[in-house]
């Protein structure tokens, strides 16, 4: 009988854990990161763009450039984000990186691909 009791303890604080870690991760509060995209001063059209966040490991985004070389993700968790662009090769072409400090914060991000 103790030890049924211990599991249901174990599992109860389990429960909390997760209430808590996601009521934390919900009022950590978002951004904005958009950008552009360019190579030799011309805008990069469709380029695969990927945003990860480090202080949320779960987060990751993909968008595709629009026809002015620009993308946008909405709802970016705060703290550092690392933005990765590839070819149609799947290979990383250019990167960047930015902070979110605070909630509705926009930054704007300008990736020059290397010739």
């Amino acid at each position: 009988m103790k030890q049924l009791l211990d599991s249901y303890r174990w599992i109860a604080a389990g429960v909390a854990f997760v209430v808590l870690a996601t009521t934390v991760l919900q009022a950590a509060g978002t951004g904005t990161v958009k950008g552009s995209v360019s190579y030799s001063g011309s805008p990069v059209v469709g380029a695969k763009v990927r945003l990860a966040s480090a202080s949320n490991s779960s987060y990751d985004a993909t968008a595709l450039t629009d026809k002015e070389g620009l993308f946008t993700f909405a709802d970016a968790p705060l703290g550092g984000v690392n933005v990765r662009v590839y070819d149609v090769q799947e290979k990383v072409v250019a990167t960047a990186k930015g902070v979110l400090q605070s909630e509705g914060q926009v930054i704007n991000l300008t990736i020059v691909v290397a010739p």
